[in-house]
């Protein structure tokens, strides 16, 4: 549980068109869409790390969820995602 919460975005950007410009704006994630984007950006980063490579697709989960739960952005690709999301959106307020 605790690696979803620090997994989980707390905004986002979502684009829209005014006139004939697309403008970017941070919005804040709801509670299930964090739920899910989090389990989403987790499972697609364990993919990542073992599709093509020696390491089985359970040793990079298990490996992904620990470093998820430590908050350790140098080794879980879902947490460098959620703060590189995070970055943008702080741009676009």
């Amino acid at each position: 549980v605790r690696a979803i919460e620090n997994a989980a975005l707390r905004e986002e950007i979502t684009a829209y068109q005014v006139g004939g410009i697309i403008v970017r704006r941070a919005v804040i994630t709801s509670p299930q869409r964090r739920v899910d984007l989090a389990l989403s950006n987790i499972v697609q980063a364990s993919y990542r790390k073992s599709f093509g490579k020696k390491e089985n697709m359970v040793d990079a989960l298990t490996n992904e969820i620990i470093a998820a739960y430590n908050n350790d952005a140098s080794k879980s690709e879902a947490i460098k995602e959620k703060e590189r999301i995070e970055r943008e959106a702080e741009g676009a307020r």
